[in-house]
């Protein structure tokens, strides 16, 4: 299982404008064999502030998902959100298991 984490920060002018792509985003990525969670979330208490978390099956699936039309429009269009940082990390052999 592999995981994906971390935020984006973007000027918070446009985070409606990125929440509207990220919307697209989110529907077609749960389209994809091996994706188990795919969401962008908005931070309620930091303006400008996006959460990114992904959970996936395998590389493979992962490596797909990258090389997808979806991903490929959705990365251009970062360049019109006032993008200003990234902190996304990849956690790989993750052992599941109950909080409570």
């Amino acid at each position: 299982m592999i995981i994906i984490a971390g935020t984006m920060t973007l000027d918070p002018a446009k985070v409606d404008d990125f929440m509207e792509v990220a919307v697209k985003m989110m529907h077609e990525t749960h389209k994809e064999p091996g994706n188990l969670a795919y969401v962008f979330s908005r931070s309620p208490i930091e303006d400008g502030t996006i959460h990114l978390y992904e959970k996936w099956t395998s590389q493979e699936a992962l490596d797909e998902h990258m090389a997808s039309a979806h991903m490929g429009e959705f990365q251009g269009s970062l360049g019109n959100v006032g993008l200003t940082g990234v902190d996304i990390k990849k956690y790989t052999e993750c052992v599941e298991g109950e909080v409570f």
